[in-house]
Parts: C-alpha cells; structure tokens; sequence
C-alpha cells in the first residue's frame, strides 16, 4: 500500500478516519505463536504504556472493540486501521488511540487525515472537547483542531449524520403531552409532536390512495430496535412527510417544516454519486464543488437561522418555566450541538479543498468535486457487519474471533465476488484479480 500511496496525487491522499465500538463476548482464549502464546480477551489499548497509564485494573476482560477505519475522500481506498480491545472507554483513552493512529497515518503511510467521524456518545463528545486550546470556536462548538503533523491543515471533527437523524426523531417521538412523553417541542408558538405523524399514519390507513406510502406502523409504533434504524428515521424526518403536512394539514407547519429542514440536512451530507441529484431531481444531492455551492448557503443562512430563531423563540416565550422546562421544548442539548458541529466542518472543510484548488490551479492534480457521503461511519458499519456475518448464528464475537476474522476480511475483500445487497455499488469491480493460477504452491520444507 505504502507503494501506492507514493505514487498518488496529492488530493488522492485525502482521508477520513472513523472509529466506532462493536459490543463482543467475554472471555479468554489461549492463542499460540511462536513465543509459546498468549491469553487473549483482557482490556488493551495498543500502548503498554497507555494501559499502564490510563487502565484501573490490568487484567480487566474486554467487553468492546474499538475499530479505526480509514475511507479515502475521493478514492476507493478502505481499509481498517486497528482495532482495540476496552471497556468503560474514556475520553483521554481514546485520545492517546487517536494520536497513535494520526501518526502512523500521517507519518508513515503519508495519507492527510482531512476529517473525523464518531457518533455523539458522552465519552466522543468528551473527546472533542479535549481539543478546545487549539481550536477556533464559533460559540460553543468545537469543530475543528490543528494537525500536529502539518500545521498548514486543520482536522474537522464530524458527528455521524444519520445518527443525528436517529436522534432528531427520537426527540420527536418523545415530545408530546401524555404518559411516557419527556418533552413538548415547541416552536413560536407552535407544538412539533409526534402525534402529528400518527394521525399521518392513521389517515393514509382509511384511504385507498395513499399520499405518504412509506409510512407504515414500523415508522409510527418505535420499540428499542426500531429505534436504532435509520431507513426508518430518514422516511419519518422527509421531503413527502414534510410536503403532505403542508398541503394538507396547515395547522402542523412548523412539524412539516422541521422535517423538510431534516431532509435537506440529511441529502447534502449524504452525496454518494455524480448523478444521483439528476434521475431523483433533488439539487441538494448534488456533489460540492466549490466553496459558494448552494448547499452551503443555505446551511448557514436557512438552516443554522432556523435553529436559532426557534432557541430565541423558546428563550422570550412568557411564563415561569424553569431552564429543564425550557430545554424540554427544544432539540436534546447533544443533537443540536452535532448538528453545528457537522454544519460548521462541511463549511470549512470545503473552503480548504477548494481554496487549494483556486491556490495550485493546476486541475489534473487538485480535487474537482467533494462527495459528503464519504464522510459518516458507512464503512465502520459495514466492517462490523462483515465480522458478525463471519460467525454466521454466532453474530457476537469473540475477541480472538475478531481478530481472527479481521485477518479474512482483509485478504478475502481484495479477491472475493461481491454478493447480497451491497451488489450494487461495487458493479465495476467485483474482482480484483485479472487471472487466476492454478500451478501448485511451493511446499514447505522439513
């Protein structure tokens, strides 16, 4: 790979670095080698002298996997990194992992680490939060920190966006007046409630012809797992959604207006193709390629106002409300701060890649369009879903059996035909080998 990487242009080294936890059984496992062996399944961050510094009790069992996974912004290149083995994971843990995999990234493989992407649990936040003495703050919002392998660049920190999604309709769900409801969304005056999506539902049930056809009792009737589903999130939280309330219901216009406002969030930060934006006619899906795209107009001067205007709103409303009460009519605290997180890094990072291209005007070597869907936890999802695939009915593994499978994934992705679901987007190269050698291989000696 290191071959590879010398001979690529300059934004062909552009990467995003994503890491995520992947819950595995407890146990110990002998493994041999040529030492004589080892017993693997206790906690280990790597770093002898990080488990030292940072671990309560030195023979402690894992109960998780960190995995590091790197996608390449406008190539093909996937690869997971590392993985860890923790449990009860801390923010400076992760730290010290971080900067052990920026500098094998950035000084050895000689790949740019441009963004990071990590799902908004307390220990990530805390994280990013670790980075605020070198950090320029809009507010608030830690969004980005200084490369400390290149001082010319900036790392942008990335909150996965269909998370985000996931969460935004699990503050929705919750909102309402009722038993089990934990807050009243509220809006100038105006409730954003989840019955407004129930009637929805119940009216499409009655009709032959129906306006809203992808909303279904799954999407209305949420248990723990449903929750977790982000298809489900993505067609309550849409363009159809938002568009029947409007036509149809204009007492519910501030729910139909959050959910477009979702919608058009949820398309700019996930731009896969060149074409898409055609054949589903949606313009915010089509790929960034410059620092004034309309996208990134309307994040800042619609979406981010939209926000604001309705914390304002919650803030001047009249009455003896307490700030847990206040806080209940609004977007959970760790949603609305991803949300800017995520806003203010697209705007950055896009004026850096295209601010190099106007600098070197030199087009066969600077990066002509960004594709924002490269930017998310996709491919650390679909690395943990190749591990449990692995143990077929045993989709909880090990931490030997995680290592072991690691080394399969690696070897049979590269040779493997593509099948199942995922067919489609690798039609172009469903193998990598042009030939296939039948001669014996050399056998080993006594």
């Amino acid at each position: 790979m290191l071959e590879v990487v010398s001979k690529a242009k300059n934004y062909e080294r552009n990467i995003v670095l994503s890491f995520d936890e992947m819950k595995i059984q407890q146990n110990l496992v002998f493994r041999k080698d040529i030492n004589g062996g080892e017993l693997v399944g206790f906690v280990d961050l790597g770093d002898p002298d990080l488990n030292f510094a940072t671990l309560d009790k030195p023979d402690e069992l894992a109960s998780h996997v960190l995995a590091f996974y790197v996608t390449g912004l406008t190539t093909k290149l996937k690869f997971e990194l590392g993985y860890m083995a923790t449990k009860d994971l801390r923010s400076y843990q992760i730290k010290g992992m971080f900067d052990r995999a920026l500098a094998v990234l950035e000084d050895t493989c000689s790949l740019h680490v441009m963004a990071v992407v990590c799902d908004g649990c307390a220990s990530n936040r805390s994280f990013i939060g670790m980075h605020r003495p070198t950090s320029k703050l809009t507010g608030d919002v830690i969004y980005r920190t200084i490369n400390l392998f290149d001082k010319s660049r900036w790392i942008y920190f990335f909150s996965d966006t269909p998370h985000l999604m996931k969460t935004s309709r699990n503050c929705m769900y919750s909102s309402g007046s009722g038993t089990g409801k934990k807050r009243l969304m509220w809006n100038d005056g105006k409730e954003i409630v989840w019955d407004h999506i129930m009637q929805a539902h119940h009216q499409q049930q009655n009709n032959g012809l129906k306006l809203i056809y992808k909303l279904k009792a799954e999407h209305v009737y949420l248990n723990p797992f449903s929750k977790m589903n982000v298809r489900l999130a993505t067609q309550v939280l849409s363009e159809t959604v938002g568009k029947y309330f409007y036509n149809y219901h204009p007492p519910y216009h501030d729910t139909a207006e959050f959910c477009l406002m979702m919608n058009n969030f949820f398309d700019i930060f996930n731009i896969k193709n060149t074409f898409q934006y055609k054949s589903t006619n949606k313009p915010f899906l089509k790929p960034l390629s410059s620092p004034n795209d309309v996208q990134l107009k309307w994040l800042k001067e619609e979406f981010l106002v939209y926000f604001q205007k309705w914390h304002e709103s919650i803030n001047n409303c009249v009455g003896e409300y307490s700030k847990s009460d206040r806080g209940k009519m609004f977007l959970s605290h760790q949603t609305y701060l991803g949300i800017r997180m995520n806003v203010l890094s697209l705007i950055g990072l896009t004026n850096y890649l295209f601010r190099e291209k106007e600098v070197q005007g030199d087009i066969d070597d600077t990066q002509e369009f960004l594709l924002t869907g490269k930017i998310s936890q996709d491919s650390t999802e679909e690395n943990f879903g190749r591990h449990r695939a692995a143990g077929r009915r045993n989709d909880n593994p090990s931490l030997h059996q995680f290592g072991y499978d690691s080394n399969i994934i690696r070897l049979s992705r590269n040779i493997m035909p593509v099948t199942g679901n995922t067919e489609g987007a690798h039609k172009k190269n469903k193998r990598s080998w042009s030939a296939v050698d039948n001669s014996p291989l050399p056998k080993k000696k006594r």
